[in-house]
This record gives C-alpha cells, structure tokens and sequence, in this order.
C-alpha cells in the first residue's frame, strides 16, 4: 500500500491570528471491500504531540465495465460506428 499526502496552509480573514492546515491522505493499491486501520498522531512545530488516533473504514467494489456484444444487420462503416460508440462512455 501507499500513502500519498497532501498538505495546504491558509490564512483567511477568519484566521488572522493563526495559520491552518489542510491534509489529505490518497491511498493507493488497496483491495476492494477489505477493512482497513489507518493510524496517525500529529506533531507540531514545537514538538507537541497527540495520542495516536485510529480511522477504520472499508473498500468499496470495483466498478467493473460494462460488457456488451454487437450484431450488426447490415455493412455499417466501420469509423462512424466507432464514432457513434464513443459517444456512449
């Protein structure tokens, strides 16, 4: 597995007299519908910590693609029939 994160720091009207952060985690290469334990504490500039923390949660099914079979009934071209299916995804 691989855990890629992303960290933004705002400071807006509201937040004057502090500066916030946004972090997001992207997970990549998990299995589908497996459970799942992500654990993390944070740490600050000055070394300050929090308990470890745990976020539990579960994979969803793959989205598998859609299968299909043409019959065709006549000589169609062949271009505008890849055309005419493009449109379709």
């Amino acid at each position: 597995m691989e855990i890629h994160v992303q960290n933004a720091t705002n400071q807006s009207a509201v937040t004057r007299t502090f500066i916030y952060h946004d972090t997001y985690f992207y997970f990549n290469n998990l299995e589908e519908q497996t459970d799942y334990i992500f654990y993390y504490y944070m740490k600050d500039l000055s070394g300050n910590t929090i308990d470890v923390h745990e976020y539990e949660f579960k994979t969803k099914n793959k989205q598998h693609p859609a299968i299909f079979s043409i019959v065709l009934k006549k000589d169609v071209d062949t271009e505008e029939l890849r055309n005419k299916l493009a449109m379709l995804s």
